[in-house]
C-alpha cells in the first residue's frame, strides 16, 4: 500500500515570514519620527496658523497621543520578545524620571511635567524600536522619513511660500514642513547619515542614494543653517574616510593621512569657529550668542545643581528669561548652546546624566569598531559626534524633537544590545570548549 505524500500546511499570506518583521513596524516607526520631529505638526499650521506665543491645540494634543500609542505598542511588542531591561535602558528610564520629578523645584511645574512625560513615552518608543528593528532597516526607516521631510517641504515651498518660509525673514530661510529652518536643517543632517549608511552597507547601491542624498542638501542648503550644512558636511567626509580606509593600499594610507591632518583642525574649529563662521558670511559673535551665554552663566550660578526646571527657563512667565531678551534686544528661545542649556534646565546633575549616557554610548560603539556590526558603530558615533557640532549653537539631548536624538538612542541600544549577544555567544563557545584542566594537560612521566 502506497502512502500519500505528507503534504505541508500553507502559511496564510496575511502572516509574516520567518525572520521577517511585519510590515506595520515599518510604518509604525516612520510615523513615530515623523511625530517626533514634529513634521505633522504642519497640520495644526495650516488649519490654525502661526503667531509668536502660539500655544498646543486639539491637533497638537491628537498627535501626542498618537506617539504615545505607537511608542507603547513598539516597546510591548519587544518585550515579549526580551523580557527585562539592559542597564542603558533602565539608565535612560531613569534620566526620564529626573526629568519629571524636575516638575517639583520648576519654577513652571506643568510644564516640565508635560515635557518630561513626553521625554518618557520617546524614550520608551526608542527601546521598543532597538528591540523590534535591525539597525540597517531602521536607518532606511530613518532616511524614507527624511526624504517625506525634504518632499514635503519643497512641495510646500512650490504652493505656499508664506508657511515653508520663516516669518519676517529677509534671506528666505526655508523652514519647510517644520517651525523653525534651524529643524529643517537638522532633519537634513539626519537624512544624510542615513544615506550614508546605507552606502556604506550595500555592496552596490545603486544611484537612489546618490539622488537621496543630494535632494537631502539641497533642502539643507535652503535652509540656510550653517549648523546643519557644516555637520552634513563633516558626516560625508568621515563616511568617505571609513570607505578608503576598508579598501586598504594606498586608499587606506590616504584615508589615515586625512584623518591625521583633519582631526585638529576639526578640534581648532570646534573650539574657535570664527574663521569658518566668516568664510561663509555669518557673523563671528554667532548673532549675539557669546553676549546671550555671559547671561545665561549668571542665571545657572543661582539654581547650579538641578536647574530652573525641564523646559520653563524660556517661557514669557519667567522674568529672568525675559530680562535676558530685553537686555540683548530680540527674543530668545534658547540658551543656543547644548551644554548651557542642560546646566540651565536641569542644573550639573542632569547634564552629568546626559553626559554619562552619551559618554557610554560612545565606549559601546568603539567596542564594536572591530566587529561585524561595525556599520552600526560607525553610524552611533557619527551621531554622537553630530551631538558636539550641533551643540556648539543649539539644544542638544535635552530636547527629545530634534530628529538626530532618535538615531542617537535607538543606535546605542542596538550597540548595547549586540555587545550582550557577542558576551552570550562568546560564554557559550567556552562551555563548549570546555575548561583547560588536568585531563587535557600531558600526562606527568615519572623516572
Amino acid at each position: 500500500m502506497m502512502l500519500r505524500p505528507r503534504m505541508r500546511q500553507r502559511v496564510p499570506d496575511a502572516a509574516p515570514r520567518p525572520g521577517r518583521p511585519p510590515r506595520w513596524h515599518g510604518v509604525a516607526i516612520v510615523v513615530f519620527i515623523l511625530l517626533v520631529t514634529g513634521a505633522l505638526g504642519l497640520i495644526d499650521r495650516l488649519v490654525y496658523g502661526s503667531w509668536e506665543g502660539k500655544t498646543g491645540s486639539k491637533i497638537t494634543q491628537a498627535l501626542n497621543i498618537l506617539l504615545i500609542a505607537i511608542a507603547l505598542r513598539l516597546f510591548a511588542t519587544g518585550w515579549v520578545r526580551e523580557r527585562r531591561l539592559l542597564p542603558g535602558e533602565g539608565m535612560a528610564l531613569g534620566l526620564t524620571g529626573f526629568l519629571i520629578l524636575s516638575a517639583l523645584w520648576s519654577i513652571d511645574p506643568a510644564t516640565s511635567l508635560r515635557r518630561g512625560v513626553l521625554y518618557l513615552f520617546f524614550v520608551i518608543g526608542a527601546i521598543g524600536i532597538a528591540r523590534v528593528c535591525e539597525a540597517d532597516r531602521f536607518m532606511r526607516l530613518v532616511r524614507l522619513a527624511c526624504l517625506i521631510c525634504a518632499a514635503g517641504s519643497l512641495a510646500l515651498l512650490a504652493a505656499y511660500p508664506s508657511a515653508a518660509v520663516m516669518m519676517g525673514s529677509a534671506a528666505q530661510e526655508v523652514q519647510g514642513v517644520f517651525t523653525h529652518k534651524n529643524v529643517l536643517g537638522q532633519a537634513m543632517a539626519v537624512g544624510a547619515l542615513a544615506c550614508l549608511h546605507g552606502m556604506r552597507t550595500t555592496r552596490r547601491p545603486g544611484a537612489w542614494p546618490y539622488v537621496a542624498l543630494l535632494l537631502i542638501m539641497a533642502v539643507a542648503l535652503l535652509s540656510k543653517s550653517a549648523t546643519a550644512c557644516l555637520t552634513i558636511f563633516a558626516f560625508c567626509a568621515i563616511s568617505l574616510g571609513v570607505v578608503l580606509y576598508r579598501r586598504g593600499g594606498i586608499a587606506r594610507m590616504a584615508a589615515t593621512g586625512a584623518a591625521v591632518i583633519g582631526a585638529p583642525v576639526g578640534l581648532v574649529i570646534i573650539i574657535d569657529p570664527s574663521g569658518v563662521l566668516e568664510l561663509i558670511g555669518k557673523d563671528p559673535t554667532l548673532t549675539g550668542r557669546t553676549e546671550l551665554w555671559a547671561a545665561v552663566f549668571d542665571n545657572i550660578a543661582q539654581r547650579p545643581f538641578l536647574g530652573w526646571g525641564l523646559g520653563a527657563f524660556w517661557l514669557a512667565s519667567n522674568p529672568a528669561g525675559e530680562a535676558i531678551s530685553d537686555s540683548l534686544g530680540w527674543v530668545v528661545p534658547h540658551a543656543h548652546n547644548g551644554i548651557l542649556e542642560m546646566l540651565l534646565e536641569v542644573g550639573v546633575f542632569g547634564t552629568a546624566f546626559f553626559l554619562l549616557i552619551w559618554t557610554r554610548t560612545v565606549a559601546m560603539a568603539v567596542r564594536l569598531i572591530g566587529s561585524p556590526a561595525r556599520d552600526l558603530a560607525v553610524t552611533a558615533l557619527m551621531a554622537c559626534g553630530g551631538f558636539v557640532l550641533i551643540g556648539a549653537t543649539e539644544i542638544v539631548l535635552l530636547d527629545h524633537t530634534q530628529a538626530l536624538i532618535t538615531v542617537f538612542y535607538v543606535t546605542g541600544f542596538m550597540c548595547e544590545r549586540t555587545l550582550r549577544l557577542r558576551a552570550r555567544s562568546l560564554r557559550a563557545s567556552r562551555r563548549a570548549a570546555g575548561p583547560v584542566g588536568y585531563s587535557q594537560r600531558q600526562p606527568w612521566v615519572g623516572g
